[in-house]
């Protein structure tokens, strides 16, 4: 089944009488139990594709479909209820609240889904070497370890979808190899796994890799 399905997305934003196409028709798809890697230079919408994705931004044409549902057009109350059941989502910024420690931050993930702490879940973070980390608050770890502690709320929920921008960025060649083999887990676990990313071993265990340039995908 294809867990994530966009038909034709477009994006425009204005700047002054300026107008930029950030996306221009996109179709893609991820099955469940797929690893798809997005790459593509700077500006070339890899982030705005993602947002519109994972429901954070509505396109101004085109559809999403997430697990079957049409995402885009429902309200922001109803995006937010569809994110927290089925979407694990590691975005460049903003993935983690500052006032809580790592540890809570990921048991308010699994209670938006409706879920308890005491539920178990994915034990990541000792997987990718967090696991004395997770009493600290946000602004006490490195940009690498902040990096690894938001991939980790992303699937405290072993969520259906899993969306990533960059999850291997300002990381060491250990470190990163752990984090392939937290989403390999995710990927043969059945979930849907797709990645914006600049890393040649991430792309190397994809199972798919796709280009998007100037909006377009290749």
């Amino acid at each position: 089944m294809d867990a994530l399905v966009a038909k034709g997305l477009y994006r425009f934003f204005h700047s002054g009488d300026t107008e930029v196409v950030a996306l221009k028709g996109v179709d893609l798809t991820v099955a469940g139990g797929e690893m798809v890697a997005l790459v593509g230079p700077s500006g070339s919408g890899k982030s705005t594709l993602l947002s519109c994705l994972a429901g954070l931004d509505t396109p101004d044409g085109g559809a999403v479909e997430i697990m079957g549902q049409k995402l885009p057009r429902r309200s922001e109350l109803e995006r937010a209820r569809m994110r927290a059941r089925s979407i694990g989502m590691l975005m460049q910024s903003g993935n983690l609240l500052d006032h809580l420690t790592v540890q809570q931050n990921i048991d308010l993930q699994r209670y938006l889904a409706g879920r308890h702490a005491s539920d178990g879940g994915p034990n990541v973070l000792e997987a990718i070497g967090l696991g004395h980390r997770r009493d600290a608050l946000p602004a006490q770890l490195s940009g690498g370890e902040a990096s690894r502690a938001a991939l980790a709320v992303a699937l405290a929920i072993e969520p259906q979808i899993l969306i990533c921008d960059e999850p291997t960025a300002e990381v060491d060649a250990e470190t990163e190899q752990a984090i392939l083999s937290v989403l390999e887990g995710r990927r043969n676990d059945g979930g849907a796994v797709l990645v914006a990313t600049h890393s040649e071993a991430l792309s190397k265990v994809a199972d798919r890799i796709v280009t998007i340039r100037d909006g377009r995908l290749k």
